[in-house]
């Protein structure tokens, strides 16, 4: 219940704790009464309950410092130079609160996602329905159109196109015949097929990457408060130095005020009001940051690694090119494989449709038309059998390549690739003016990787990247800053420096898991955001020796005993004050935007 109360004291205290302070100034009444025990109350026992519960672990924090001075200015009846510290304290901390990220909801995500039940087919043929978790090694298991798998295996009968996003980041369905091998976590688009399961449960593709994403998250170091690592030596240094001009003035009026101005009011609002104002900045240019310390992290990475597939590119299949045989338009060409695939809900369907609709050509209606995964679509058009499929010339991983026949006859084939985003280039381009060399890493083929590098002027290439790999890569090559937007990209986003997830077409999980999401979804924000942290991590410095300087000069005039402790309570102020208004200009900061 005490615990609890102290909670609510903490999280609403401060603004009854202002309003107390002001009425302080203004109080004319009753002469044993003074408004600011309210602030006393209720933002100076947090501050002592605090300071109790680390002495107790016989640590030592900036609570210790504060809560020493408060007791002590109640003891001599400073109720105001009291109330005063630990209002800016509170002020402080709820700056810090607002900028941290306290929720973890990217592993609850992925465990959403993680595939729940599984058909087993017993010997008899019959299907009976269990838990993920429950199929057995060895057992048959049917997946559906729609369904997702359930278990890693190889595929016994039938065929399918399977979306491996979640795992590779690669758009495109990839088709699986007899023989080839499925993971948990796969989508299957088209197609019933039986596989045999061989790993289950948390051993299986979809399991293990929930655990990677944990182990990274626990992996990673929490960025302890400034103020707290300089409380080794601030607190000792108050008390000795109390005690010294306590003695030496014999005043102990005057060793309050020293307690009271070595109270690093404006040093605990120092990066907190730094950071707030750029996250502030950041939100108006489309950039999300999630983790308070995700700016100061960032103004220290030496090294980028991008995902390809939704980061570097559309993450869409096009048509790019379309290629008749002598004798046929390529008018003709589209308008015929537009006509069956209409029907289809492949990704590469809906790009001839696109296609065909963006020139405007009158669309031809098809009949009879039947899907079969794996192998295209095949429908009767204007009396004549239309086949699409797989062209037996396709080209090795630079394009995706469809062909048309017509009776049977080869009409010409459609290309297809990932075009690139527009920003892609000028932004590569401008992070290494910042001196960031680009790494790529993908789980897509080398070929397909290649294709993107090259067009990007890329040299370090990192092709066919399981979410492990990627992983290992970020961990070795701290501090490091990781861009993807897929879920396959969620434990290397967790792991890296700082994770940089894009917004609009990226997975839930990867927002999750990343630091900072671009929701404006455009790669052009990023050199902005870079430059933006590194003018937090100098506004920081400037708020750190600012805040410093004044207690250094406070100290002193309360040593000459030129300086009370409501005197002192107002330099805090006056310290604070500045720190704010200097981090403020962070707010208005240019955010350079690529054309």
């Amino acid at each position: 219940m005490l615990h609890e109360t102290m909670e609510r004291l903490e999280r609403y205290g401060i603004w009854p704790g202002i309003a107390a302070l002001g009425a302080s100034l203004l109080w004319h009444g009753t002469p044993w009464f003074d408004p600011a025990w309210i602030a006393v109350l209720c933002c100076g026992l947090p501050i002592l309950w605090t300071a109790g519960k680390t002495l107790r672990r016989l640590e030592l924090d900036t609570s210790v410092l504060v809560a020493t001075a408060i007791v002590a200015a109640v003891a001599l009846g400073e109720i105001f130079a009291a109330g005063e510290v630990a209002v800016i304290m509170q002020m402080g901390e709820q700056l810090e609160h607002w900028t941290v990220h306290r929720a973890q909801e990217g592993l609850r995500r992925l465990l959403q996602l993680m595939p729940r039940t599984g058909r087993i087919i017993a010997a008899d043929g019959s299907e009976r329905m269990v838990a993920a978790e429950e199929i057995p090694v060895g057992a048959n298991v049917r997946v559906l159109p729609g369904e997702t798998v359930p278990a890693d295996g190889p595929i016994l009968t039938g065929k399918t196109s399977l979306d491996f996003s979640f795992l590779t980041g690669e758009s495109l369905p990839v088709d699986l015949v007899p023989g080839d091998r499925v993971v948990a976590g796969a989508i299957n688009r088209f197609g019933t097929f039986d596989f045999r399961a061989e790993r289950v449960g948390s051993d299986a593709t979809a399991g293990r990457m929930a655990a990677l994403v944990a182990e990274a998250d626990a992996g990673k170091a929490r960025v302890v408060r400034l103020a707290d690592r300089w409380a080794r030596w601030i607190v000792p240094a108050a008390l000795l130095t109390a005690v010294v001009v306590g003695l030496g003035t014999g005043s102990l009026l005057q060793a309050v005020t020293i307690l009271v101005v070595f109270c690093p009011c404006a040093l605990v609002v120092a990066t907190p009001a730094a950071v707030t104002a750029a996250i502030g900045n950041a939100s108006r240019h489309g950039a999300l940051v999630r983790r308070g310390d995700a700016l100061e992290r960032l103004a220290t990475v030496t090294a980028i690694a991008l995902d390809k597939t939704g980061t570097l590119t559309l993450g869409e299949p096009m048509v790019t090119a379309i290629r008749p045989v002598s004798g046929v338009t390529s008018e003709h060409l589209l308008r015929v494989a537009t006509a069956v695939e209409r029907h289809s809900e492949h990704p590469l369907a809906k790009a001839i449709v696109a296609k065909a609709q963006a020139e405007g050509l009158e669309l031809l209606e098809a009949s009879d038309v039947r899907i079969e995964p794996g192998k295209g679509v095949e429908g009767v058009v204007a009396g004549q059998c239309v086949r699409v499929g797989r062209s037996s010339h396709q080209s090795t991983g630079f394009e995706t390549v469809a062909e048309v026949l017509l009776n049977g006859q080869r009409l010409g084939e459609i290309a297809f690739a990932d075009s690139l985003r527009a920003e892609s280039e000028g932004t590569l381009r401008a992070l290494r003016k910042q001196g960031l060399e680009p790494c790529l890493l993908t789980g897509d083929n080398a070929a397909s990787a290649a294709r993107v590098a090259e067009a990007l002027g890329i040299g370090n290439v990192r092709a066919a990247c399981l979410p492990e790999d990627k992983l290992a890569y970020v961990q070795e090559h701290a501090p490091i800053v990781m861009v993807g937007d897929g879920i396959n990209d969620a434990a290397a986003l967790r792991a890296a420096t700082v994770g940089v997830a894009m917004g609009r077409i990226g997975s839930d999980l990867a927002g999750e898991a990343a630091d900072i999401v671009l929701v404006s979804d455009t790669l052009s924000t990023l050199p902005g955001l870079i430059d933006l942290s590194r003018a937090t991590a100098r506004t920081i410095r400037w708020n750190i020796a600012l805040s410093l300087g004044i207690n250094l000069a406070a100290i002193a005039l309360a040593a000459l005993s030129l300086l009370g402790p409501v005197g002192g309570a107002f330099v805090h102020n006056a310290g604070a004050l500045l720190v704010v208004l200097n981090a403020a200009r962070l707010l208005w900061r240019n955010f350079p935007r690529l054309s």
